[in-house]
């Protein structure tokens, strides 16, 4: 035995193959220690105990036979005796099986180690595989020692449990003293069912050489019709004689007949039949009902007067299963049946159903499955009242659907590879919810649509590969969510609750009645669309959010909201609009980072269209695009709106409005601008470009101009107090207390400064437009006074500047030897020349006669190649021009169109432009933007 108190072991008789602690030492075979232990360990390796794999070795349980030779044999406590104090009379397998049997002189009464007795003459358990479940007509037998006086009355054979089938046909053939062919047995063997081959006491003893007896024994077992059966039903009767060799086994009569870890088959007879009960099923013992191989279910009917129960009066499931203990799961396995009427099952014990069909429960709120402990579903169809299990759930394969609920567990559920569907929560007393779990609920592969409740864990939740589409509620987790290439669309509350961290990867949250992601702590978003949802799109009421190469759009109530820090990297927010402030981006306490991404077209009816921080931190916004957005008040583009540093690098900030001030940038702070454009913003009051009080703004190597201020449109470009400014382009100055500086004459900082003087300074930008790289830019024009114009001194790679411009990896930041102010550097060689239609560098007669060719047409296609459902390449025809795309590698499952109509006067009536994104290999990505023009005014 084995006593462990505090950090003690108390170990006696014993066999322990390896230990590696300090509180034993090792024992080897041969030389037990002074308490009798066996002790395998480092110096002598691990002990093998010899034992046989887990096996019918006789008794109502499956034991582990020890082998010949092992050295648990014989090594027991030799003071112990059968039937006095703890010791047992019988080994694990029960009476016939004696605790203590004989060994050798030397150890004559000792008992073995471990829950199996080893006699020292045994009888082998033969390996009896009939092919084709066919009749067996000769068993080999043999003994681990000589023995003699065996005959055929010592053998006993039945099927299904019956009296002893052999005749005097049958033959006992000597091969040696050990070994015996029991044969000519195929007469009593033909018929389906379980067979089972015993020795059994008789009146001659079976003798070894020292005289010891052979107790009853099994030797062999079978069966025929149906692999692994043990009892065999062949009556659609619901009988009970308790008789199942007389002819006509009935479900009932197979049910009390058999023993723990029997098989009950059904004959294929019965296939299709109808077992029309006169009472509930009992089962009280380990069992499996296997109807899999018939060619239809055979169907089982509660009572009529179940048909529609009431829970506790006059209510009889068809089956009851209760072994009679706390302690013992004796698990019961449904397979292949047609459950129909009543309450199905009612358990105190675990259930599996496979390639079940559960239909017709009309049980109120109370589940047609029900168990206190676990429920396993298989490939099987449930309707009518769901399963409840006090453990844990797992549904595989299977389908439930019109139940009052679909599944409540008070453990952990799994899904996997199922649908759940139409399912009817309002009905029940479970508080509205589809799928419940007290514990984790974790979803593969499966479809969860058009519930009337919530899915909903007390724990957390993991979805991988499913659908959860067009129910009446949200998925709600108490804990973490974890989602994974999962579509989440459509449902009337919330697409994701969750009260933990959240994490979202390679997913679609789209068209939810309520938000798309709300969480109450973190929230990371990678490769993942969230749009047209009716709250916010993202929210967290008390961590921070990640977005990461994902697609945020056209949500109603915001696109990215978090009380604490919010950053944005490689990703679009766009088109979503707040019912307050930040209509893209939201942060309410922390700081918001924005990298490589697009801000367009979002809208908040204060404060903030694009991007609002609403209590000090820091705003970094670098090397993306703020572009369209909206705000009522303040801060179209950009709101820093309780104190603290805005930080604005190599980015683009364009045609973005505001009610009031700062129709780009609103800041209520200090600010940071280094090589940026801030161009064609629009204010109703003062600040169309930049908004900055109280604390200083500092501009380096920053484009200013072509903004609008409609109150004051003497301030159109910046109004603050203005810091460090040097190497800046800036339209129209009025407003701050730099000096006028026009072209040519640029300050001792470099900076070049338009004001009233000498008229406000063009800076040549083409429009917003796809000029390569992952976001759009102004480009700038032939002649455009930025260029080359930024700081002498300054090295691609030294003292933060960057590499690249904007569009990042090839466009070099530096070209022709110095940097260019703005965002954009012009690379040496390309044309940007208004009117080249042609794209030869010069603007002539040949353009005219392509811009009259192609007047009124949408000057840009896409293709795709081979084919537009798996294409490997896209080509964009432009003109002249094709752009190709290769995407060999990518696995297409949708595009997405944004379409924005822009309204100029360079000559272009109308512009679209839609952008392209693929979701490749699970990430989405931009592929281009489309730049149609529908119709041509005038030549520029």
């Amino acid at each position: 035995m084995t006593a462990v108190t505090g950090s003690s072991l108390d170990v006696r008789y014993s066999l322990i193959s390896y230990y590696g602690g300090p509180l034993l030492t090792e024992s080897p075979v041969g030389a037990p220690n002074e308490k009798g232990n066996l002790i395998g360990g480092d110096q002598y390796g691990p002990i093998d105990p010899m034992v046989a794999p887990l096996a019918d070795n006789g008794g109502s349980t499956f034991t582990h036979a020890l082998l010949p030779g092992s050295p648990a044999i014989d090594a027991g406590d030799p003071s112990s005796v059968p039937g006095e104090g703890d010791v047992p009379t019988f080994d694990q397998r029960g009476e016939l099986f004696g605790r203590a049997i004989p060994g050798l002189p030397e150890a004559e009464g000792r008992i073995d180690m471990g829950a199996y007795e080893r006699p020292l003459l045994w009888v082998e358990f033969a390996d009896v595989s009939p092919e084709e479940r066919t009749n067996v007509d000769s068993v080999s037998i043999h003994f681990s020692l000589p023995v003699s006086g065996l005959g055929l009355g010592d053998f006993f054979l039945s099927r299904n449990g019956s009296d002893d089938l052999l005749t005097e046909q049958a033959t006992l053939t000597t091969n040696d003293s050990q070994t015996f062919l029991l044969s000519n047995l195929s007469n009593v063997t033909s018929s389906i069912g379980f067979y089972r081959l015993l020795i059994v006491d008789s009146h001659t003893p079976i003798l070894d050489p020292e005289g010891r007896t052979l107790d009853a024994s099994p030797i062999a077992s079978w069966s025929t019709g149906h692999a692994g059966v043990d009892i065999i039903v062949d009556t659609l009767d619901d009988e009970a004689d308790y008789a199942i060799d007389d002819g006509d086994v009935s479900l009932r009569d197979a049910i009390a007949a058999a023993e723990s870890g029997d098989v009950i088959g059904f004959s294929p007879a019965l296939a299709d039949g109808t077992i029309e009960l006169m009472k509930t099923l009992t089962l009280t013992r380990r069992i499996m009902l296997d109807a899999t191989g018939l060619s239809a279910p055979p169907v089982v009917v509660a009572p009529p007067s179940d048909v529609a129960p009431t829970f506790g009066l006059n209510n009889s499931p068809i089956f009851a299963i209760n072994d009679g203990s706390y302690w013992v799961d004796s698990a019961i396995a449904i397979r292949g049946l047609s459950l129909r009427g009543g309450q199905s099952v009612y358990s105190e014990e675990s259930v599996t159903l496979e390639e079940t069909i559960v239909e017709g429960d009309r049980g109120g709120a109370f589940p047609g499955i029900q168990t206190r402990r676990n429920a396993t579903i298989v490939a099987s169809e449930i309707s009518g009242g769901g399963v409840h299990a006090e453990g844990n759930i797992r549904v595989e394969s299977s389908t439930l659907t019109e139940n009052n609920y679909a599944i409540w567990a008070a453990g952990n559920v799994t899904v996997v590879g199922s649908s759940i569907h139409h399912n009817k929560a309002y009905e029940t007393g479970y508080g509205g919810v589809s799928v419940l779990a007290t514990g984790d609920l974790n979803i593969v592969d499966s479809v969860i649509h058009q519930n009337y409740g919530s899915t909903t864990s007390y724990g957390d939740i993991w979805l991988a590969d499913s659908s959860i589409t067009e129910n009446r509620s949200s998925l709600h987790a108490r804990g973490d969510i974890r989602v994974e290439r999962t579509t989440i669309s459509g449902n009337s509350g919330d697409g994701l609750q969750a009260g933990g961290h959240t994490a979202i990867h390679s997913s679609s949250i789209l068209s939810n009645l309520g938000g798309g992601v709300r969480s109450s702590y973190d929230v990371e978003i990678d490769s993942t669309t969230i749009s047209a949802n009716s709250g916010e799109g993202v929210k967290s009421s008390g961590g921070s959010v990640t977005v990461v190469r994902s697609i945020v759009s056209d949500n109603e109530r915001g696109g990215v909201a978090s009380h604490l820090d919010l950053v944005v990297t490689y990703s679009t927010v766009i088109a979503n609009s707040s019912n307050f402030a930040g209509g893209g981006l939201l942060s309410e306490h922390g700081d918001i980072t924005v990298r490589n991404s697009t801000i367009q077209g979002n809208t908040a009816p204060i404060n903030g269209g694009g991007i609002a921080l609403l209590r000090g931190g820091t705003v970094t916004v670098y090397s993306s695009t703020v572009s369209e957005n909206e705000a009522g008040e303040v801060g179209g583009g950009i709101a820093l709106l309780g104190g603290g540093t805005l930080v604005v690098d190599t980015t683009t900030i364009s045609a973005n409005e505001a009610g009031q001030l700062g129709g780009g940038v609103y800041v209520l702070g200090s600010a940071r601008i280094t090589s940026t454009v801030v161009y064609n913003n629009r204010a109703g009051d003062v600040g169309g470009g930049i908004f900055a009080a109280p604390g200083d703004l500092d501009l380096a190597n920053t484009i200013v101009a072509a903004n609008t201020s409609v109150a004051f449109p003497e301030l159109p470009d910046v109004l603050g107090t203005m810091g460090i400014a040097h190497h800046n382009l800036i339209g129209f100055v009025l407003g701050t207390v730099v000096a006028e500086s026009p072209i040519g004459s640029p300050d001792a900082n470099g900076n070049l400064i338009g004001g009233p003087i000498h008229g406000a300074i063009d800076p040549l930008l083409g429009p917003l437009d796809d000029n390569g790289g992952l976001t759009w830019t102004h480009a700038l024009l032939p002649g455009s006074p930025a260029i080359n114009a930024g700081e002498p001194l300054a090295a691609a790679g030294v003292n933060g500047v960057p590499l690249f411009d904007q569009r990042g990896e090839p466009y070099a930041r530096i070209r022709g030897g110095r940097i260019d102010i703005g965002a954009f550097e012009l690379q040496v060689g390309q044309s940007q020349l208004p009117g080249d239609y042609n794209h030869d560098g010069t603007v002539d007669a040949a353009d005219y006669t392509v811009w009259k060719d192609h007047f009124g047409e949408t000057l840009m296609s896409m293709s795709a190649s081979p084919s537009a459902i798996a294409p490997t390449s896209l080509d964009f025809d432009v003109g002249h021009r094709t752009r190709d795309f290769d995407v060999r590698d990518a696995v297409f499952a949708h595009f997405t169109r944004h379409t924005r109509t822009r309204h100029r006067v360079d000559g272009v009536a109308a512009i679209e432009h839609t952008p392209i994104i693929a979701n490749t290999l699970g990430e989405p990505k931009e592929l281009a933007r489309l730049r149609s023009v529908s119709k041509f005014r005038d030549m520029p």
